[in-house]
């Protein structure tokens, strides 16, 4: 029996938990009681999301991505390739 199996599995887990936790954290701020230090860039992150969600209600690609990444399939960084910004520019 391995000895270490449920910390080597929790430290593997770190970085995918840690997508997910950014991900909540910008939608808990959304309200007044949510107490804790609001990061920096929070209104950026907001009007991004906004962006993408409008362009998702149009563009197939981008409403499935924007899905795979909702359910941890991709990592956000596929919403920020160069051909996406320019949609979200253009829809803008």
């Amino acid at each position: 029996m391995d000895s270490n199996l449920a910390m080597r599995y929790f430290d593997s887990c770190n970085a995918l938990n840690g997508v997910g936790w950014s991900a909540m954290e910008a939608r808990d701020f959304a309200y007044d009681c949510t107490s804790g230090e609001r990061p920096q860039d929070l209104e950026d992150r907001w009007r991004t999301a906004a962006s993408i969600g409008r362009l998702a209600e149009v563009d197939p690609e981008v409403h499935e991505l924007s899905v795979r990444v909702t359910h941890l399939l991709e990592p956000p960084s596929v919403l920020a390739r160069p051909d996406i910004v320019e949609r979200v520019n253009l829809l803008t």
